[in-house]
């Protein structure tokens, strides 16, 4: 795949990310009274969507001599930390942690 495609597709899965986050925010607003209630989950949804973002950004910065671009061992990388974080959220949070988001 081409590396502008890969770029077109990450940006229109993290719009997709922010859109959903806005509705499930109104969606929260309206079942209990607030959009934010500073739960451990919430807060490391953020920290997901924050690392994600970054990683976005970072895939249109181009090419120069002080940053090379993304090799694929560097976008391997920042992929599979990703998906730590994202199963840390998942996993960890609702497991190590009490919220009203826990099991």
């Amino acid at each position: 795949m081409r590396s502008t495609v890969r770029r077109e597709i990450c940006a229109l899965r993290f719009l997709r990310i922010l859109r959903r986050d806005g509705v499930r925010g109104d969606l929260a607003y309206y079942a209990w009274g607030s959009y934010w209630v500073w739960t451990p989950k919430e807060i490391w949804s953020v920290i997901v969507w924050i690392y994600f973002a970054t990683l976005t950004h970072l895939k249109f910065i181009p090419a120069q001599e002080e940053w090379p671009g993304w090799t694929k061992r560097l976008e391997m990388g920042a992929t599979a930390a990703g998906y730590g974080v994202v199963l840390l959220t998942f996993l960890g949070v609702s497991l190590l942690l009490r919220s009203s988001h826990s099991f």
